[in-house]
């Protein structure tokens, strides 16, 4: 995996590089910034690189079959349900997961109590949103990281964000991103990062434009907010999820 150049950390809105993103000055003025990105093209395709579109087939609790469209990801381990209205369906593991996100909280030297922690989000433009997101650092499961929860997280987070961590405190049970569209599941993952240690340099993919945003969490609401009205930036739910938790654990 060939890295462009390092990813420095923003501490602050003012320091993300938009223009790294695709996005350009709305008004030279205000200097605020809207995604620019070539309108994407788009076409119904017929032989999916990496999502497919599945009919099943299933009986509802009055015994009434019913057809459900869904989305599933063409390198998927998950069992899939089988199409025909005869066919049993496969028992479904629920340990096995897509992807793994990254919840990791940001410590150094000069934010050492637990209210000055920060926590590492990335920005990124996402094509089907037309759109940059706020997102946990995230990826895929590769091949051998099924058995060790934590491992492909912290992976994503040395590639994507240049930052390293300790081992996971703590991994969730496999999530639902949109369960009536997707099977696709993931799982959450908790680490901390020293910001005093050395860290490694980052490698994202060729196609990755990312920008990694350090939040304090006493200035979440603020960011969310900032970026989302001014930027036209939209807010990955599984962030907006954890304000929320986060600001009813305050109060």
């Amino acid at each position: 995996m060939a890295s462009r150049s390092a990813l420095p950390l923003s501490f602050s809105i003012e320091e993300i590089d938009w223009k790294a993103l695709g996005a350009q000055p709305l008004e030279s003025e205000t200097g605020v910034f809207r995604s620019t990105v070539q309108e994407p093209h788009t076409e119904r395709t017929h032989s999916p690189h990496f999502v497919q579109l599945k009919r099943l087939s299933y009986l509802d609790p009055a015994g009434k079959r019913r057809v459900w469209e869904c989305a599933s990801r063409t390198t998927t381990v998950l069992p899939l349900l089988s199409s025909s209205a005869t066919a049993p369906s496969a028992p479904v593991q629920l340990d096995l997961v897509d992807g793994e996100e990254v919840v990791a909280f940001y410590s150094n030297s000069s934010s050492g109590t637990v209210s000055e922690r920060s926590l590492v989000l990335v920005l990124q433009y996402r094509p089907p949103l037309r759109a940059v997101a706020l997102e946990f650092p995230a990826g895929l499961v590769d091949p051998g990281e099924q058995e060790h929860p934590g491992e492909a997280a912290r992976r994503e987070l040395r590639e994507e964000c240049g930052l390293d961590s300790t081992a996971p405190v703590s991994c969730s049970p496999a999530l639902a991103y949109e369960p009536g569209l997707t099977d696709s599941r993931c799982r959450l993952v908790v680490m901390h990062v020293d910001g005093d240690a050395p860290q490694p340099p980052a490698a994202p993919e060729e196609d990755e434009f990312i920008q990694v945003l350090v939040v304090p969490l006493t200035r979440l609401r603020l960011t969310c907010d900032l970026l989302s009205l001014e930027h036209a930036v939209v807010i990955d739910a599984k962030v907006y999820s954890f304000l929320l938790g986060y600001e009813a654990a305050c109060v």
